[in-house]
């Protein structure tokens, strides 16, 4: 990973001027940061393009007004992306069809537009989450068809360096790692943190599976480590149980799928009893206090939220009023919610979805969702596991309605990286980042092979 950080340190050197220059240098950074996208396009630097977005995504779910400028600068961040890959085609050959089960969902989700209480914000959303799902899969599958070793390891390297970095500044500023005692590094909340670890981890394992020489098994040990730890620190039971049911199934889907299925039917019918004994079996294992026993039965005020989520489904049951009515009803009921001891939207996906796109929306969803991950069980072991995964966190968290999050883009990467055949390196090498200086609008330096 040192050996990277130099090979690679004026990427590392960029990323921090962005970071200044959107921390101190006020409306600075709408011009700064377009700026340089525009120029690593131009040297074709795709894999420091995605690996910025990544960069961005992460820190904007940060609640510190010091991160203010990464909320505002992702979504033209996606625009100009999104842009490239439409003026020109050329540079993305490949067949991408990731976002083809999508299109009944997006279709209603544009029409419902129309219904939303705050028409531009809804409108925004819905943007942001067509380009995600049909844009970011194009960088993707050009990225892993062109060169997946320099792509899987900056990806890889720039999530471990911020988990990293959360890490190492507990002891500096402890209010900033830390939120009602518990863990949440550099994002806003130790449950946000958790989802992350969630999907990075399932991320770094499908990678390191398909693509087995690109790290060391000293490497994989350091990742999986810091990952864990982490998780640890956020005290999220749901990140846990998510991250144990990745890892409990795959192990049972490597031996046999019939072993996998066995493990599924199980689990159905010992769910309810395991769910009406939950504290005093972690009681009897010692993980009470870790676990946070005492407040399960009350759900840390997200049966509130479900309640309230499901009294507003029953007004716009079948079609609902569009990307974002769900944070927008919560927020104007919020101090009912906060009396009742809640904060936050509806800590659930599939109500969110109900209440932004009704039950249609949530049915063509879940079908996008379920077909993406059966196709890709025909080509890897973990596609059945990664969605037990996903769906079980989704039941906690709402992050199945964002699009520009830390977490949907990382899981459209998985399904396109199961999807996409491993190959070799492309046998037309891309020039190292370092063996420039960081962009300019100087004359583009000749390129030799």
């Amino acid at each position: 990973m040192i050996d990277y950080i130099k090979e690679h340190k004026q990427f590392l050197y960029l990323l921090i001027i962005w970071c200044v220059v959107g921390m101190f240098g006020g409306p600075a950074f709408l011009g700064v940061i377009p700026l340089c996208i525009i120029l690593l396009k131009r040297k074709k630097m795709y894999v420091e393009l995605i690996c910025g977005l990544f960069f961005v995504a992460v820190l904007s779910d940060s609640w510190s007004d010091s991160m203010a400028w990464t909320k505002n600068i992702k979504d033209v961040y996606l625009v100009m992306l999104s842009l490239f890959v439409f003026f020109d085609p050329k540079e993305f050959p490949y067949k991408n069809t990731i976002f083809l089960p999508f299109i009944p969902f997006l279709v209603v989700a544009v029409a419902l537009i129309a219904r939303s209480p705050d028409i531009i914000p809804t409108a925004e959303r819905t943007l942001s989450y067509i380009l995600v799902v049909v844009v970011l899969p194009a960088y993707y599958t050009k990225m892993l068809t062109e060169e997946p070793d320099r792509f899987i390891k900056g990806l890889v390297y720039t999530g471990v360096g911020l988990l990293l970095y959360g890490l190492i500044f507990i002891p500096i500023d402890f209010h900033m790692t830390y939120l009602a005692g518990r863990y949440r590094g550099v994002m806003g909340n130790p449950n946000g943190l958790g989802i992350f670890c969630t999907v990075f981890f399932a991320f770094f394992t499908i990678a390191t599976n398909k693509y087995k020489t690109i790290f060391s098994k000293k490497e994989i040990r350091f990742i999986y480590i810091t990952i864990l730890v982490t998780v640890a620190l956020t005290g999220s039971r749901d990140a846990i149980l998510s991250i144990t049911i990745f890892y409990s199934f795959s192990r049972f889907f490597k031996m046999s799928y019939w072993l996998g299925f066995i493990l599924i039917i199980i689990i159905a019918l010992v769910y309810q009893i395991i769910v009406a004994n939950i504290t005093d079996i972690l009681t009897a294992a010692g993980l009470k206090e870790f676990m946070r026993a005492d407040n399960l039965k009350e759900g840390a005020g997200r049966i509130v939220a479900w309640r309230f989520a499901w009294v507003q489904i029953q007004h716009n049951f079948f079609f609902g009023k569009g990307f974002g009515y769900e944070s927008w009803i919560f927020f104007q009921n919020q101090p009912m919610l906060n009396a009742m001891g809640h904060m936050g939207n509806s800590h659930n996906s599939y109500l969110a979805q109900w209440l932004n796109t009704g039950l249609v929306g949530l049915i063509f969803f879940l079908f996008a969702l379920i077909y993406r991950s059966v196709k890709a069980s025909a080509r890897s072991v973990y596609a059945l596991p990664l969605m037990y995964s996903v769906m079980f966190s989704a039941t906690f968290e709402a992050w199945f309605i964002g699009s520009l999050n830390p977490h949907t883009p990382m899981l459209i990467l998985m399904w396109t990286m199961m999807m996409v055949d491993a190959k070799a390196v492309t046998p037309e090498k891309k020039p190292a980042f370092d063996k420039y200086k960081i962009p300019t609008l100087a004359h583009e330096q000749k390129i030799t092979s």
